[in-house]
Formats: structure tokens, sequence, C-alpha cells
């Protein structure tokens, strides 16, 4: 029987960030015809698909198409609570080294079986699970590329549109293994105003979250604050305080996703989980019982495209992980920029001083961390539109200019 063309093996590594941009490059592969296996352990599988979503359904949505999901057994490991006096996921790092330790055997089979049946493999890994490039290398018919799923570097996420001048400097220094570097981002869909109407709770359910039907009722358009600090970070019980106090007093609405960060093993953190509940408490000590109409607290999942997608949302305060900036950029939406860790601080610089759409939070007069006191946050004492943005120059023509380019880019990525 004659082999088949070709076989394509995505290996992220086991992160919400890096799974979600490998899971979409997948998605776009995939769109193209050419088969694509998606290989990582099974708990990171089952939420990457759980928490998928700007791909379907809905008339204005794009319709998943077929990936094969692969698991990669790894070892037991420890899977620590979270800890939040520390922004850096170290409680990640027993799941992180089990996988690059024990996964290269299963991937190992999984390549020679594709090797056997196809004229070439094609191995897209993750830089940070280099591994796989090691076992692609003992095949013949097999070749590795790195994907990097941070701000630019030997790089497929990110665009010309929005890194052209450092993608232009990095062309110009060679690669220790001769490889060229391909920006072929943004790799996260970008949702037309309204794609919420119909999804909006992941890929494999047509519930729609709540916190799109409370958008949906507010009085007047680019009004609502969005507030998310990812899967890998925890915010003290002081922080939640503060910030809560911040939030009621600048009057601005909000959607706050308040959520314990991602444990190894992917237990617990949803709706009605006890680390959920008892940020949720912290949050109403400040908030108070008010009135509903002012905001809402999110404190499992939420649908991040659907909500920039919004008209009713005007500016995201996160902490600048990659997917969240060229989301929120894409769509236009104002950036408030609060780095915790790893590439996050170089992804605010770049939002805020050298794209000029966004702005980082306000330094305490008195030389105090902004993360340990109220007035840091630039929110506290003051009623400002969130859509005024602030300092940001250029403000939201700017934005909504850097945006048109952005989703011009994902449409070509998507469709040629």
């Amino acid at each position: 029987m004659e082999s088949a063309a070709v076989a394509i093996v995505t290996v992220p590594f086991p992160a919400q960030g890096h799974l979600n941009q490998l899971l979409h490059l997948s998605l776009l592969l995939a769109a193209r015809g050419l088969p694509v296996h998606f290989a990582a352990p099974e708990p990171q599988l089952r939420e990457a698909r759980a928490r998928l979503h700007g791909w379907g359904p809905g008339p204005d949505a794009l319709l998943p198409v077929a990936v094969r999901f692969r698991a990669l057994d790894v070892p037991p490991h420890e899977s620590p609570a979270p800890d939040p006096s520390s922004p850096f996921p170290a409680h990640m790092q027993p799941l992180f080294e089990a996988y690059c330790g024990g996964a290269r055997a299963p991937l190992a089979a999984l390549l020679a079986g594709l090797a056997a049946t196809h004229r070439r493999v094609v191995v897209l890994h993750d830089r940070m699970a280099a591994f796989a490039a090691a076992e692609a290398a003992r095949l013949p018919n097999a070749e590795a590329l790195g994907v990097h799923c941070l701000a630019a570097s030997y790089n497929v996420g990110t665009c010309h549109a929005l890194e052209g001048d450092f993608l232009d400097a990095l062309q110009g220094i060679p690669s220790s293994n001769g490889q060229r570097l391909f920006a072929v981002g943004p790799l996260s869909p970008v949702l037309l105003p309204g794609a919420g109407a119909s999804s909006g709770t992941g890929s494999g359910s047509s519930r729609r979250h709540e916190c799109l039907d409370w958008l949906d009722a507010q009085p007047s358009p680019s009004s609502v604050l969005y507030v998310s600090f990812g899967t890998t970070s925890s915010l003290r019980l002081e922080q939640v305080r503060l910030l809560a106090a911040a939030l009621r007093d600048s009057g601005a609405r909000f959607v706050w996703v308040l959520r314990d960060a991602d444990r190894a093993d992917l237990r617990g953190g949803g709706e009605g989980d006890a680390a959920a509940e008892t940020l949720r408490a912290a949050a109403a000590s400040e908030l108070g019982p008010g009135d509903a109409r002012a905001g809402v607290v999110v404190t499992g999942w939420a649908p991040q495209l659907e909500i920039l997608a919004h008209g009713a949302t005007a500016a995201f305060m996160s902490h600048r992980g990659w997917n969240s900036t060229v989301e929120s950029l894409s769509h236009g939406k104002l950036i408030l920029a609060w780095p915790m860790h790893s590439d996050q601080p170089w992804d605010a610089e770049l939002v805020c001083k050298y794209l000029r759409a966004g702005v980082a939070p306000r330094r305490d007069p008195r030389g105090r961390d902004p993360r340990r006191h109220r007035q840091g946050y630039g929110l506290g004492g003051r009623r400002r539109d969130p859509a005024s943005g602030g300092r940001a120059r250029g403000g939201r023509p700017r934005r909504r200019g850097r945006g048109r380019v952005v989703q011009a880019a994902w449409t070509s990525s998507s469709r040629t």
C-alpha cells in the first residue's frame, strides 16, 4: 500500500497558554486538509478541548475541523496547590519535569508508527518541549520545527503587524540550527462583535455563558472593564480585596474572572471549588452587596474571546500573557498591563511603550508596589470611563487601527 504524503504532529508544553496556541495552529493546518495529531498528557488534552472557543458553533464562527488527539502518558507526579505569595507558577514544576522526562517514550512510539505509514512526518513542538526534536531526529523521514509561544523570537505566534521591526531584525541573526523564522500568527480566532450570541462555554457546549447575557444588558457600548490574570498565577487575598475596592471606587462596570491558578492535575478551580469561594468572599468583602448591574465576578472558566469581541467591553486588565495580548489587540481593546512573570513584563513593554496600545498600573507616589497597594492600580478614587484609555497615547483610533491590521493578518493566515 502506498504511504500517505505527510503527517503533522504538534507537541505543546503542558501549560494552558502553550496548549492554546498549538491547538489553534493544529486547527488552522487541519483546515487545509493536512492530517494533524495533537499530542499531550490526557488531562491537558481534556482541558484544552473544553476551553477551546472561537471555532463554533454559530453562524459567525469557524467550525472545528478534525484533529486527532493523542495522549502521552507521563509518570505520576505531585500536584501542589498554587502559592499566591509567588507570581511564578512553581507549583507546576512537578508536571513539567514528569512531562519532559516521561513523554519521550510514548511520543517516540507515535512518531515511529506514523513514519512507517507516511512519506514525511513533521513535528511542530513547543520550544520548551525540545525532547520532541530529538525524537524526530531519530527517524530518517521526520523533521522538527520549534514553535515559540511568546513574543518575538524564533517564533510562530506573532505577525508583522505587531512585531515587524523585531522580526526583521531577527531574520538577520543566524539560528544555531540554520532554520529561518516564520511568523504565522495571530493564531487565536478574531471574532466579530456579537459572535458570542450563540456560544461562550467552550467547544463542547452550546450553553451560553451568563456573563455574555450581562454584557448584552449594558446601557452603553465600550463601558465595561474586563479583568483576568490567566491560568498560572493566583492573587493573594490582600490583592483581591484591594483590587475589589479599587473597582468599587472607580465606578467602572466590570467582568472579573477571579480564579485560582491551574494545578498540575487540573483538579478544582471551577465554580463551587473551595479556593474559588474563598476568593469570591474576599472580593465580596470590598465590593459589598451593591448593585448587580455594576459588575460580574466569575470564579470558573470564562469565554475570553467572546468577552473581548463584545461591543460593551472597553478595556482589558490582565497579566499580559501572549495569548491575552494578541487577543486584546486583535479586538481593539485598551490594555491595562499587570505582568506577573516570564515573558509578561516584555509583553507589557511592547504594548505600552512600543505599540502604545495600553497603560501600566500607576506607581504609588511613595514608591510602593502597585500589587500591594490600592492606589497603584490607577483605579481607586476615580470615576473614569474605561474607554477613555487613561494616558495611552494615540487612544482609541490607534487601538482600533492596530486591531484592524491584526484582524487582516488572521484572515490571511486562516484562509491562505
